[in-house]
């Protein structure tokens, strides 16, 4: 039986470790959920990309309705004869998510 104590006490003392720092923000858990978002806007930005191909087929022009958008996420199509696409979330760490249709590349700004 005292085994059995001594164990519950030390689970009961992981769980209290871990309930402070969960509270003091030591634990990573937003980091990762930050990261999470980060992803979505990649995604929404590639997508969107590729959905362009769609009306330029069609028109010879890309579309700025047009677009890919999660619950957060902000796309913005700014270039019809190039398709310049941007995308950004509120908790995303890393910024603004870019792709340019004059260079190809996809870039992340501050």
């Amino acid at each position: 039986m005292v085994a059995e104590e001594k164990e519950l006490q030390d689970g009961w003392k992981r769980v209290f470790v871990l309930a402070q720092k969960f509270q003091s923000g030591t634990l990573p858990f937003s980091s990762y959920r930050a990261q999470a978002f980060c992803a979505r806007v990649e995604s929404d930005v590639g997508n969107t990309v590729t959905t362009q191909g769609a009306p330029y087929g069609d028109s010879q022009a890309y579309d700025p309705t047009v677009k890919v958008e999660s619950d957060g996420v902000t796309i913005t199509v700014t270039d019809t004869t190039t398709v310049d696409v941007t995308g950004a979330h509120a908790v995303c760490t890393k910024g603004t998510f870019a792709f340019s249709g004059s260079t190809g590349a996809y870039t992340w700004t501050p």
